[in-house]
């Protein structure tokens, strides 16, 4: 699948994080070593954390002790109460890039729709104000988490600024799929959102991942709503096919989404 550069479209309102230059690293012996975010920025719990038991929290989950994770996590006041920034032991576990550590918490009674009162600007990712930990996940490449948080939320249509979760996922994403499509409309992310430019989810796909046209508009996405250049969905899908196709490149994904979205404006007539 070939990610062409959106036609006419400007830079997005909110900045995704900066992108590191690489996720893992060559140990001395040869083997591979992983860099979670916090490696990459050098962040220490004290940095965000004056707290003893918080602290102890995120030893635990920086060493991934999940049996102290579990105890300690038992206080919802000890998890939810916000360090500086805003910046909560939910993000600690997301910054270690723990999983495990982040769903323990999540069942534990840890609020994803809390939001950082501070930008953060790391030496490559940043955090911005205002954003929960669904919005900070997508904006650093890992979408794992807010989908992993997004059962939890209270708020699944939450905004920033004028775009929802799945604008964020779009343009965010470096690759986007229908599994991962299909958990963010499970949980009732709304399809039809017009957010910047007057793009709307399906705008998005036509422009970076044609096939997921289809899931959205089955899930009650509207092709025919126009962006603020007068362009619906099967014009984005156009233009994008036709830019793709003067590079020599393959536009057989485009042609399908267009066949199938007419063929299902023929079957609603």
């Amino acid at each position: 699948m070939c990610f062409a550069v959106i036609v006419g479209l400007a830079a997005c309102t909110a900045k995704p994080a900066k992108q590191p230059v690489a996720g893992r690293k060559a140990a001395a012996n040869g083997a591979i070593k992983f860099r979670r975010i916090v490696d990459y920025e050098g962040w220490l719990a004290r940095d965000f954390f004056e707290d003893r038991e918080q602290l102890a929290l995120c030893e635990a989950i920086s060493s991934n002790d999940l049996d102290d994770i579990k105890l300690l996590a038992k206080s919802q006041k000890l998890i939810n109460s916000p360090g500086k920034h805003g910046f909560t032991i939910l993000h600690w576990a997301f910054v270690n890039e723990n999983l495990v550590a982040f769903q323990v918490l999540l069942q534990a009674g840890a609020d994803p729709d809390l939001k950082l009162t501070q930008h953060i600007d790391g030496k490559h990712f940043a955090f911005y104000k205002n954003d929960s930990i669904l919005f900070s996940s997508l904006r650093c490449y890992r979408p794992a988490y807010c989908l992993a948080a997004l059962p939890y939320s209270k708020n699944p249509n939450q905004l920033c600024g004028e775009d929802n979760l799945l604008h964020t996922y779009f343009l965010t994403s470096v690759t986007t799929n229908e599994n991962e499509l299909k958990q963010f409309i499970h949980q009732k992310v709304d399809v039809l959102k017009i957010g910047s430019y007057g793009y709307t989810p399906c705008h998005w796909a036509a422009s970076k991942n044609p096939k997921l046209c289809i899931p959205l508009i089955e899930a009650g996405a509207d092709p025919g709503i126009r962006n603020k250049k007068g362009k619906d969905t099967c014009d984005t899908l156009r233009a994008q096919r036709d830019l793709l196709k003067n590079v020599g490149q393959d536009v057989t994904e485009y042609e399908y989404a267009l066949d199938w979205i007419n063929a299902h404006k023929s079957g609603q007539q």
